[in-house]
């Protein structure tokens, strides 16, 4: 599970659910893990949401200077 939750981070940082399940986990873990406490509460849930990203999306690289011009071939 943890290997699991690691790489959903790593792909989508930015995935503030996934994060927080990932985090919950590893203080579980850290205090004992399995039969040392409560199992960590993870969310979820079935709503359609567009995830808030906190950055621009960086562009590919620098534009050229005739980027808005354009011509039919």
């Amino acid at each position: 599970m943890q290997a699991e939750l690691d790489l959903g981070a790593k792909l989508d940082p930015q995935h503030l659910v996934l994060v927080r399940n990932r985090d919950a986990v590893r203080t579980w873990l850290a205090a004992g893990g399995p039969g040392h406490g409560p199992l960590p509460k993870l969310v979820a849930g079935h709503d359609f949401e567009l995830l808030e990203r906190t950055e621009q999306p960086a562009l590919p690289g620098p534009l050229p200077a005739d980027f808005a011009e354009w011509t039919s071939r």
